[in-house]
């Protein structure tokens, strides 16, 4: 797990054209700020899941009880780019797992008991905010640099990391390409970690990696926040209204079962556009971490993409994050898809194991 070992809080606001983000280890006095209380989220930036109990963990293993993809391997009959049948991109072995709903997630992960579950939005606000602080830059995807400044923060990003993947579809169908083990040896660094998939069988040049990426490690966090895996947010329900207006709720308590079919008990803290385009704004407000204005560009404001369906679609949905290997520009760790409904179950969506030592309450 990738932990926090005290509490501490969030504060937001603007003074003239300015915006400020701030952690402290108390609340700013005249300010609204959120607690973030002990915990933490997988350090693999997805889930395993161990295939005998049905429970979500975080843990690296080639033992078929924690396969990863959809609990089998791979056949590839049909894929043009294929790699050999032997490889973890192929026997899904060490590997997270994926083809599983948000709901079946959190359901497994709170097997594990009280304070467990399947990437609640808390922990999802609490990796972009120490981010989007540390790293002193809203673009993910520019270029890392090894300086800090006086403060000890970071001034860039970890660069395209695991979004451009060459025809992720004819390779292995969009099940997962990194393995679990991939980010270990950086420890509790920061940087990049190259690795490369093996090879095409459809190629004579067997010694050439079929694709090499860069990938990202926060602090120990691998993929930083995002590409690779979609991450399925939990205790996040957004509530679409087509061509009218599209709401955003969270839950108030994670001690409570979570039913992501209903705004029943929710809170309503902020209003997505209903038109798809890069990330201008975002709201913090109930720790949402969701955006309230697109216009902007992959270089510009957020940098990541918002992608919805709300303008044509009335009903609810869950969010993504972060992007998978094949959103390109458009991924990021502030990256949202709001076009899923809690039942939606994909090869490149996951969701890491989070962990609270108390209820994270939404006043």
């Amino acid at each position: 797990m990738w932990c926090w070992s005290r509490p501490w809080y969030f504060t937001t606001w603007r003074e003239g054209s300015r915006s400020y983000w701030a952690i402290t280890l108390k609340p700013i006095e005249g300010r609204t700020s959120y607690r973030i209380p002990v915990g933490g989220t997988s350090w693999l930036g997805a889930g395993v899941m161990d295939r005998t109990e049905n429970k979500l963990c975080s843990v690296i293993s080639e033992d078929e009880r924690y396969r990863g993809g959809n609990g089998a391997a791979l056949t590839l009959a049909n894929n043009a780019k294929r790699p050999a049948l032997d490889t973890p991109q192929a026997t899904m072995l060490g590997m997270a797992a994926t083809a599983i709903s948000t709901t079946t997630f959190g359901t497994n992960a709170r097997k594990r008991g009280d304070g467990w579950e399947a990437n609640w939005f808390v922990a999802q606000a609490a990796v972009e905010i120490l981010l989007l602080v540390i790293m002193g830059d809203r673009n993910t995807q520019a270029a890392f640099k090894e300086e800090r400044d006086a403060n000890g923060l970071y001034q860039g990003g970890f660069g395209t990391g695991v979004t451009d993947m060459p025809d992720w579809n004819g390779y292995n169908g969009t099940y997962p390409v990194i393995p679990t083990s991939v980010g270990l040896e950086m420890g509790d660094g920061t940087g990049l970690v190259s690795y490369s998939l093996p090879a095409s069988e459809s190629t004579e040049d067997q010694e050439t990696p079929y694709k090499t990426f860069n990938v990202p490690v926060f602090f120990g966090l691998v993929h930083a926040g995002y590409g690779h895996l979609w991450r399925w947010v939990r205790g996040l329900t957004i509530s679409q209204e087509a061509g009218v207006k599209t709401e955003v709720y969270v839950a108030k308590s994670m001690a409570a079962a979570f039913n992501p079919n209903s705004i029943e008990g929710l809170k309503k803290v902020a209003e997505c556009p209903q038109k798809e385009g890069y990330i201008k704004r975002k709201s913090f407000e109930g720790l949402c971490a969701m955006p309230t204005e697109v216009g902007g560009s992959s270089s510009t404001y957020y940098c990541d993409y918002f992608y919805t369906n709300g303008a044509t679609a009335t009903g609810l949905r869950v969010r993504a994050a972060g992007g998978h290997a094949g959103n390109g520009a458009g991924a990021g760790a502030f990256y949202v898809a709001a076009n899923c409904a809690a039942s939606t179950a994909s090869a490149h969506c996951s969701s890491p194991l989070c962990f609270f030592a108390e209820d994270p309450v939404i006043e």
